[in-house]
């Protein structure tokens, strides 16, 4: 994925050697006035375009990709620059993807991020210095999951973010750039199903990678793929759930050619004395690596853009109200939005080990047309069952073996029964 660095410190951090990991095609760095920019590049689609770009008395960068992009522009961020000129602060309306984008005037800095802030940016200021970087200043490691994060601050989601350079202070310019309709209609799944697939669909590119954990959210997407002829590799770590392996092994069978499957093992667990999941989520995008996959594709995002507002146990889940306003946002959806303090949270722990790798990691779930098919369906639709999305295209693909439907990447195996919540 792409990585970016902006500061007044004019020295070297040891954080570059693995933002430039993440960003292996081409890195490049400017300075202005004193601010020292720097953008590394993961090319995926379109062409090569060195960043930032200077257009029109600015400078632009983009950290994700837009997936309603086409070959009209020579790259996403060309698409984007369009946009902005044509509608100002409001273009983001107009963009279907991942990213934050960057766009330096003068002496401020905006940031403007996608509705779920999937992609990763840190503040954290070093006595005259400040600092904006996709990863926590201090060299990352196995345990980056668990540093400590005081002192360092998260740009919020589906916000635009102004900071002063001189003065080094923050302006929230707009914290609701996407405007959600919370009117409950839909009488049916329909409109859902069909956002789901085309989530999944825009998400692939050839030999993309796809973990699957053997909960109900990744198997689904598992059918999807094939269901739609892609091709796709998929790493399934330790499984030990008896039913959760026969899913699994229901969905290998329903792919057939489609999917080639491998099994990552306990002998791929290293030193024992290490927490497993981060030996394991090593290996496991090592793997991806030695198949050429530039893409992650990852079944999370349910829980915080579908099933957010229920208490997430086996059974028992809070209903859907009659009117969402009582309950919309949920909980987690942007709990970071409040102010600029954040912590690492499932999204950033796999961008971080994708970026040891420079590989980009894709998220299902975290689509705001599927996430608004969702709100629009009647509650009765909603409060049928937990995971009722997942669970039912896994009934129309054939698969109807699981237990636990809520596994999680990286807690099967001997993690069950200990898994740790995001909360």
């Amino acid at each position: 994925m792409c990585t970016f660095k902006i500061t007044n410190d004019s020295t070297e951090l040891l954080i570059d050697q693995y933002l430039k990991a993440g960003g292996p095609t081409q890195s490049r760095t400017i300075e202005l006035d004193g601010i020292y920019i720097t953008h590394h590049l993961l090319n995926i689609t379109g062409e090569i375009t060195p960043q930032p770009i200077y257009y029109g008395g600015k400078y632009f960068m983009l950290i994700g990709e837009f997936y309603n992009y086409d070959d009209s522009w020579p790259s996403d961020i060309h698409f984007g620059i369009e946009k902005y000129n044509e509608y100002g602060d409001k273009f983001t309306e107009h963009l279907d993807g991942e990213f934050i984008f960057i766009v330096i005037d003068e002496r401020k800095i905006h940031f403007f991020t996608d509705p779920f802030s999937t992609k990763q940016a840190y503040y954290f200021e070093d006595g005259d210095n400040f600092y904006f970087t996709s990863l926590i200043n201090k060299t990352p490691d196995l345990f980056l999951y668990f540093k400590n994060l005081e002192g360092h601050y998260r740009l919020p989601a589906n916000s635009h973010v102004v900071f002063d350079v001189d003065i080094k202070e923050f302006d929230i310019a707009n914290e609701n750039l996407h405007k959600w309709n919370l009117e409950q209609n839909s009488d049916d799944l329909d409109n859902v199903i069909l956002s789901f697939e085309d989530a999944v669909n825009k998400r692939w590119y050839p030999n993309s990678t796809l973990f699957m954990s053997g909960g109900v959210d990744s198997l689904s997407v598992a059918c999807c793929l094939a269901k739609n002829k892609k091709k796709f590799n998929a790493l399934t770590s330790i499984v030990k759930d008896v039913e959760n392996q026969k899913a699994i092994n229901k969905v290998v069978e329903y792919c057939g050619d489609y999917i080639n499957h491998t099994y990552v093992t306990e002998e791929h667990m290293g030193d024992k004395n290490y927490y497993p999941k981060h030996t394991i989520s090593a290996e496991l995008r090592k793997l991806a690596s030695s198949f050429g996959s530039k893409v992650i594709l990852m079944g999370s995002g349910s829980d915080e853009t579908i099933d957010m507002y229920r208490s997430k146990t086996n059974s028992d889940f809070d209903l859907w109200p009659e009117n969402q306003n009582e309950i919309f946002p949920y909980r987690r959806l942007y709990e970071d939005k409040r102010e600029l303090y954040g912590y690492i949270n499932s999204i950033d722990y796999h961008y971080t080990y994708c970026c040891f790798f420079g590989q980009e990691v894709r998220s299902v779930f975290y689509d705001k047309q599927l996430a608004q098919a969702w709100l629009n369906v009647k509650p009765h639709y909603k409060n049928i069952e937990y995971k009722h999305i997942t669970k039912e295209y896994l009934r129309k693909c054939s698969i109807f073996e699981w237990s636990n439907p809520d596994v999680g990447f990286g807690f099967q195996g001997n993690l069950q029964g200990n898994r740790k919540r995001y909360k």
